[in-house]
């Protein structure tokens, strides 16, 4: 007898092997089924089919052809929805941890038991992605990167573990789930402001509403209010997504800063919103400005601690007449308006005062 499969799509029961064709993986269409349903197989549970029937293969195709042909391309295909339930019906567990530990192995977890403890990982690249903890009390943590995350932000109906069938729904959805990957195409905005350290983004009133930190490969920004796991259909979570248009904003200014002329316009002439982006401009310049010149008194005060020297009376007389009597030839060596042009003048300025509170 002939098996059986069911479409990843419509759900459409079909013959594995016919006299007409043998079933089509979905990994091949891969590309349009992302692009045509907003759907990324890549993310599928294992218990889910790795087949396409002919009907909806056929429909990829000519949604290609017209993509090719730059016609206005629609696909005629019902997805069909996966839910919680549908998920627990397929996985056949008995609701206990002997069923729960072969479901874990089935999704690709790692079981470990110790001290009546039970903990389910999962792993990426040797590096913990997520973790579900259970202790013998049954009282459950979940950590995502290394970040506890809310039970009932993941289970909206329960707020805590009654049973080991908890655990099954639990790791039932999270496997439907992926990790926020936060924002991360915005380093050049975490380079403009933090060149040497991680970028921390704070509100008007300083509190902290964003960071960067690291992942596998590359860096991202994540808010603090991030949910960690998110619908595998979105790309991130609601509050990252939230973020985005003030990370745009931001680069927007950072280009307008960075560029080397700058236009300016009377401000009677501009409407009420160019005045407060120039308002904002402006204060993110002038902190910018404020953190480079007390990092600049921090250097210059240990510089003159470790290596100053300290002159007494007649020979500070000397050398502020050494330099009054030199500053034409001294200054005639630096280009003018050079860091050493303007680092002469300065001293000079400030040894030839009688106070040097003038």
């Amino acid at each position: 007898m002939e098996s059986e499969f069911d479409c990843r799509l419509c759900g459409k029961s079909e013959k594995k092997i016919t006299h007409r064709h043998l079933p089509c993986e979905k990994s091949k269409h891969a590309r349009d089924i992302k692009l045509a349903l907003n759907i990324e197989i890549e993310n599928d549970p294992p218990f889910l089919s790795n087949f396409i029937c002919e009907s909806c293969r056929l429909k990829l195709v000519r949604w290609r052809k017209d993509v090719n042909k730059n016609k206005k391309a629609k696909i005629n295909i019902e997805v069909v929805e996966i839910e919680s339930g549908d998920i627990l019906s397929q996985s056949q567990s008995n609701s206990t941890w002997q069923g729960i530990e072969s479901l874990a192995n089935e999704l690709g977890w790692v079981s470990n038991i110790q001290d009546g403890s039970r903990c389910f990982i999962k792993l990426q690249e040797d590096r913990v992605l997520l973790s579900i903890c259970v202790d013998s009390d049954l009282n459950c943590r979940i950590i995502v990167l290394e970040k506890v995350v809310k039970f009932e932000n993941i289970l909206e109906n329960s707020t805590s573990i009654n049973d080991a069938s908890i655990v099954e729904k639990l790791m039932n959805k999270i496997s439907c789930m992926k990790v926020c990957p936060g924002n991360d195409d915005f380093s050049d905005i975490c380079r403009y402001r933090f060149p040497s350290t991680l970028a921390k983004f704070r509100n008007t009133e300083d509190i902290l509403i964003a960071s960067e930190e690291h992942l596998a490969h590359r860096t991202t920004i994540r808010t603090v209010a991030c949910g960690m796991l998110c619908d595998s259909q979105q790309e991130r979570c609601s509050n990252c997504q939230v973020f985005r248009p003030n990370l745009f904003m931001q680069r927007s200014r950072m280009k307008n800063n960075s560029s080397e002329t700058k236009l300016t316009h009377r401000l009677d002439y501009m409407t009420t919103g160019q005045l407060k982006e120039r308002v904002l401009n402006s204060r993110d310049e002038i902190r910018s400005l404020k953190r480079k010149m007390d990092s600049l008194k921090e250097q210059l005060s240990e510089y003159c601690d470790k290596l100053g020297v300290k002159l007494d009376i007649e020979i500070s007389e000397s050398f502020v007449s050494i330099m009054k009597e030199n500053s034409d030839i001294a200054l005639s060596k630096f280009k003018e308006n050079s860091p050493q042009y303007i680092l002469w003048k300065q001293q000079l300025e400030a040894a030839t005062k009688s106070n040097l509170k003038q």
